[in-house]
């Protein structure tokens, strides 16, 4: 998580560092690695009551699924929809109390 030197230097006590499967995410300091597959949204709901102290959200996530809008595989399109704009968007909307701060990088 190249963001949580940034962070911390900026007065974050904590960062949530989210990946499909936690034990990739490299240790630091101030980092608590959860579990998130942003297309599961059990998961979505899990790291949202799990992370309740969240104020500023970073999505790096970001997929390709090369199909044309108008005869494409539709569940792709979706996909590529959610993972890309939808969820910075949403995603943040879900903590309690809102999130003051949003931010995206794809």
């Amino acid at each position: 998580m190249r963001s949580a030197p940034h962070l911390r230097e900026r007065g974050a006590d904590k960062s949530y560092a989210a990946a499909r499967v936690p034990r990739t995410i490299q240790e630091a300091d101030g980092v608590e690695p959860i579990a998130l597959e942003i297309t599961n949204h059990t998961q979505i709901e899990a790291a949202i009551k799990g992370a309740s102290d969240v104020q500023i959200v970073i999505n790096g996530a970001d997929i390709v699924t090369p199909q044309p809008l108008g005869v494409g595989d539709l569940s792709m399109v979706r996909k590529e929809l959610w993972t890309n704009v939808l969820l910075a968007v949403l995603y943040p909307l879900g903590w309690p109390g809102g999130v003051r701060t949003g931010a995206w990088f794809g």
